[in-house]
């Protein structure tokens, strides 16, 4: 393995950005690192880990978790001792590595939509497949396996190259000059886009239908205590229920297309930091990484439970 061209050029980056990677990515291994432990704890601590669909929200966490304190810690690291961590196998490690995490999380994100189709929409036959502990661990572990074994060809140069850009300090396949970093993106989006799409509009058709439904047909319980006052509770506790799940997971896709859809364009807008100023790539790529805070908090803020477990969680409560 030759070492990249690219790794040259850290060694004149200027102050100012290496300033903005020691302080930008020194805050998002903090913030990411703390935020992801106390949603983890958040969620223990109120049981809702019992439930067997709340894995994959787990496995996202896990996922952020992993990439603070392994990819952005590894930006840190550099930025701080930049003459000493450039080399190509290292380049070769965290690349397999942060890029493997990153598919992984798209494809949680897919899971994720899926499991909340199978929980909503009445009638459809996943519902067997993701209340089977087995198989819901079988998906998983294949979501971090399908990019493991995509990775595996720029790991052993058969097609595209781990590289690392000239102010990001990352090391990754989607600046490869032979299309493989194409190959990649639009990949994952025919694989998941679609997926996000369909359940989506499926999942909102079945909320809003079952609301007008339960509007028509059930009047609020009279307080008597009755047979039909408990089950109109029932019903409307586990209506509430399914439009915070809608809610709750609508929230963090669009979160996760929002911080990351200005990283895919740049990528492959201006791949050799030409067009625009280095410091609007930086600001870009923090945004991107940001979602490893965000993703956790979005979640559990529009998660009631979650929200005052974390609450008291903070307040020693």
């Amino acid at each position: 393995m030759n070492v990249s061209t690219e790794v040259k050029d850290f060694q004149e980056l200027d102050e100012g950005i290496l300033l903005y990677h020691q302080i930008s990515a020194t805050t998002f291994v903090v913030s990411g690192c703390l935020t992801n432990v106390l949603c983890m704890t958040a969620i223990v601590r109120a049981g809702s880990h019992k439930n067997l669909g709340t894995a994959f929200f787990l496995n996202i966490f896990v996922i952020d978790f992993l990439v603070s304190i392994t990819s952005l810690l590894s930006v840190s690291v550099k930025s701080f001792t930049i003459k000493r961590v450039c080399d190509d196998i290292w380049c070769h490690v965290m690349g397999f590595l942060t890029n493997t995490l990153i598919g992984a999380e798209l494809n949680g994100l897919a899971m994720i939509s899926l499991n909340c189709y199978a929980l909503i929409v009445p009638g459809n036959h996943l519902r067997n497949h993701f209340t089977n502990r087995k198989r819901v661990c079988i998906m998983i572990m294949t979501s971090y396996l399908f990019p493991m074994l995509v990775l595996l060809l720029p790991s052993f140069n058969v097609w595209g190259k781990f590289s690392y850009g000239k102010v990001e300090l990352v090391c990754t396949a989607f600046r490869s000059q032979d299309h493989f970093g194409t190959f990649i993106i639009i990949f994952s989006l025919i694989l998941t886009f679609p997926i996000l799409i369909g359940t989506y509009v499926c999942i909102f058709r079945a909320v809003v239908k079952s609301n007008k439904v339960m509007d028509k047909t059930h009047t609020e319980p009279s307080g008597q205590n009755t047979s039909e006052d408990k089950k109109v509770t029932r019903e409307r506790k586990q209506q509430r229920a399914r439009t915070q799940l809608m809610t709750s997971v609508t929230s963090m896709v669009v979160s996760y297309a929002v911080l990351y859809f200005p990283v895919s364009f740049l990528l492959k807008a201006d791949p050799k930091t030409t067009k625009w100023s280095v410091y609007v790539h930086l600001t870009i790529y923090y945004i991107g990484w940001s979602h490893c805070t965000v993703n956790s908090l979005v979640y559990t803020l529009t998660n009631r439970k979650l929200r005052e477990t974390l609450n008291s969680l903070l307040c020693n409560k």
